[in-house]
């Protein structure tokens, strides 16, 4: 109110930056006297001091920039010019054919042909950044996830942007604070001048005073005097003659006093008008900064497109508020149970306004069995609850999932939230001969403390319950609500505490998780129930080159006794990497395994074990570089029917010349699998790549001896050609081997055709 009153009252001297008007209320400068006043030498409207700072006042005008007129306060504005669509990104379109190690076909052994086009698209619309991404394959089931879409609100780079948006807005707050400082120095002077000014015209006015008195002192005298007219004094003069003249001269000076006056009035009115500038820039500058503080406090990605007032009233908008949103493919954080959850083709949208925390989910489940070539992942996929860091289950229905979860805090922060979800009738995948379609219905509290007195310590209480489906089949439940609000074991819990240790530099972490055997666990993804878990975890940072990790887990079944035969599993390990000098890089990971399987026949211990190490390491010969990498792998892995050892040698060695890279490889492979094939292998390798100007060339050979398969002669041909700046085309022929550590298939699809050929066109705008 203090600043709005302020610029009212400057409004008609200053007219929102307009010239001081000096010479209301001032005698005309123009008017002259008889004759120089005694005591006052000189014009004091000619007098230089009071010229310097008359003309200075006149000259110095109120930014205008610093002046809102619609409501008289300090409005900033920030607005941000984006065009209406800018889209960046790369689409590709290609061919492949023959024997592909992206995709199975279980039925066939002929050569696999598959069209696909994929993408990834950023879009900034309306100042919103949105990421677009796609996948289609005529052959519909590639590794991994099936075709896709997918389109995401980018809320990281929302959040830079708005960053960088605050970080504009205050600069420019600084910047203008900066001005009304200075302005404030120019005026602070001006208003010393002014006191000079205002001291000696008031102390010039009392001798004009003082002078009017002498003056009519003096002609009182002379009255009082007895005098005739024709009397002539010593100075030559009568008496009415010297009355005369002293009343002239009394008149002059009164002349001046009125003039030396309004000189006076002039300046007092400068100066309190500069005084009130003064003070308006100092309320100014304090508006500034509380603002400046509130924008600070603000997070990046509310300030866009709205002036510093708008951006004060809606400190928390709700673009600003979204945290994820999902549409087509998306991976929601259904529960606190698992850090995995069941993909789907929906909508996924997480909300956090200040401390309330909403998320939605809604969608179709996707089937998440990976097939692979791999044999390892084969293996492992073949394998309950082995090596995993999460429990495997191949999710063979499809059903339409609507999860809701909300409540009070953040996510990574003290929290309390309740979680509702529901799957409705499911759809049979195709081949799956199970015809069941019972809905699925659970619900689930999740509990996050961050003690105030030990904020490196974090504790997590999860708790829920799911519908029976079994109950459901033979109708012991009259429907889903009445099966999870029963006495049926199908309970989930967890409970775990992580403690920061700063003083040693380590992370450790404990966790305790209980799933009921009767738990419907269909929309949790890839947890497995009827399962009891022990877990503790610890990350240590020894020295500034070396991380180390240490874990351990104890699962067990059969929590109700029901079954004849528990399994009980035991895993301990460690992972450490780091860099040892200034070229050398290394990793190795052991993870030691103790299968229990205890029956009515008996105890059956199995044990097994993966272990890897690797190093890397730069050199340089004359002035040659070089890279040299080398790894070691060996697993002993026991699924339901088989045990299988799995061993491979590696090495690489590339070399940096001035017209390409040049790598040769040396790998050695061993598995004994009965189920699968007994089989040891060396393959040899050279590559070599080049690049002049748009064109990229790859040549390699592959040499492969093995027992199994004899001697293979492989090699491949990659091309790149950029065509503009827009488009770049790639060609890729490859004669494929067996024997590989990583890639397996059947003998009958590779002698009929052992060639892999594929060809893409991509699209960068």
């Amino acid at each position: 109110m203090k600043v709005f009153t302020a610029i009212l009252l400057l409004t008609c001297s200053l007219a929102y930056g307009q010239d001081f008007d000096l010479h209301s209320n001032v005698i005309d400068p123009d008017v002259t006297f008889s004759e120089p006043n005694e005591v006052l030498s000189t014009d004091p409207f000619e007098d230089s001091l009071f010229q310097v700072f008359r003309k200075s006042m006149v000259n110095f005008e109120l930014s205008n920039s610093l002046l809102n007129k619609e409501e008289g306060i300090v409005g900033l504005e920030f607005r941000q010019k984006t065009k209406p669509l800018n889209l960046s990104g790369v689409v590709n379109v290609g061919y492949e054919y023959g024997l592909l190690t992206g995709y199975i076909d279980p039925i066939s052994i002929n050569p696999l042909s598959v069209f696909n086009t994929r993408g990834d698209i950023s879009v900034d619309a309306a100042g919103l950044p949105v990421n677009i991404s796609y996948n289609y394959s005529t052959l519909i089931n590639p590794l991994g996830v099936n075709n896709y879409f997918r389109c995401s609100l980018d809320t990281e780079k929302l959040k830079q942007k708005g960053l960088a948006k605050k970080n504009e807005a205050i600069g420019e707050i600084d910047r203008q604070i900066n001005d009304l400082q200075r302005n404030k120095g120019v005026i602070q002077g001006k208003l010393g001048m002014g006191e000079v000014l205002l001291q000696k015209y008031k102390r010039e006015l009392g001798q004009y005073i003082n002078e009017i008195d002498q003056i009519e002192n003096q002609i009182k005298k002379e009255e009082e005097k007895q005098s005739f007219d024709d009397d002539i004094g010593l100075e030559g003069l009568t008496k009415q003659q010297k009355i005369d003249s002293l009343e002239l001269l009394q008149k002059q000076v009164q002349q001046k006093q009125q003039r030396a006056a309004a000189i006076y009035d002039t300046v007092n009115k400068i100066y309190n008008d500069a005084l009130i500038l003064y003070e308006l820039y100092s309320d100014f500058a304090n508006e500034l900064s509380d603002k400046k503080t509130v924008l600070s406090g603000l997070s990046g990605e509310t300030i866009k497109n709205k002036s510093l007032n708008e951006i004060n009233s809606r400190k928390n908008g709700f673009v600003s508020s979204i945290k994820t949103l999902d549409l087509g493919l998306t991976y929601p954080k259904i529960t606190g149970l698992s850090k995995n959850s069941v993909p789907i083709q929906g909508v996924n949208l997480e909300f956090q306004k200040e401390k309330w925390y909403m998320a939605f989910t809604s969608g179709v489940t996707m089937n998440n069995l990976m097939v692979s070539t791999d044999a390892i992942q084969n293996k492992l996929n073949n394998t309950s609850n082995l090596f995993n860091q999460f429990d495997f289950q191949n999710i063979k229905q499809r059903g339409w999932l609507t999860n809701i979860k909300t409540g009070f805090g953040r996510p990574d922060e003290t929290h309390v939230y309740i979680g509702v979800r529901y799957l409705t009738n499911s759809i049979p995948l195709q081949g799956n001969t199970d015809s069941s379609a019972i809905p699925s219905l659970g619900n689930e509290l999740d509990i996050r403390w961050i003690p105030k007195f030990s904020k490196s310590t974090s504790i997590d209480f999860i708790y829920g319950k799911t519908s029976w489906r079994s109950a459901l089949i033979d109708s012991s439940r009259s429907g889903v609500l009445n099966s999870l609000y029963s006495s049926d074991r199908t309970n989930t819990s967890l409970f775990s505490i992580t403690q920061n240790l700063k003083f040693i530099r380590s992370t450790i972490q404990g966790i305790i998780r209980w799933i009921d055997p009767y738990a419907d666990v269909r929309s949790l993804g890839t947890l497995q129930p009827d399962n009891l878990r022990y877990e503790i975890k610890s990350t240590t940072i020894v020295t500034q080159g070396m991380r180390l990790g240490m874990n351990y887990r104890h699962d067990q079944n059969n929590l109700l006794s029901v079954k004849d035969t528990s399994v009980e599993l035991n895993v301990l390990g460690g992972q450490l990497n780091g860099n040892l000098f200034k070229n050398l890089s290394y990793f190795t990971s052991l993870n030691y395994l103790t299968q229990y399987q205890n029956s009515s026949a008996g105890r059956i211990t199995k044990n097994n074990y993966m272990f890897g190490f690797g190093i890397s390491s730069s050199y340089t010969l004359g002035k040659v570089k070089n890279t040299l990498s080398i790894s070691y792998n060996d697993y002993l892995i026991t699924d339901t029917v088989s045990t299988g050892l799995f061993r491979n040698i590696a090495l690489q060695n590339a070399t940096k010349f001035n017209f390409g890279v040049n790598k040769i490889s040396i790998s050695y492979f061993q598995m004994v699998d009965d189920l699968l094939l007994n089989n040891t292998s060396f393959i040899i390798g050279d590559e070599f790549s080049a690049q002049k100007m748009k064109l990229k060339i790859t040549l390699g050979i592959k040499l492969s001896i093995s027992d199994k398969y004899g001697i293979q002669p492989g090699g491949k041909l990659e091309t790149s050609y950029k065509i503009n700046n827009h488009l770049e085309w790639s060609f890729r022929a490859e004669r494929m081997v067996l024997g590989d550590f990583y890639n397996y298939y059947s003998r009958e699809r590779y002698d009929r055709f052992p060639y892999a050929i594929s060809t893409r066109l991509g699209w960068i705008f």
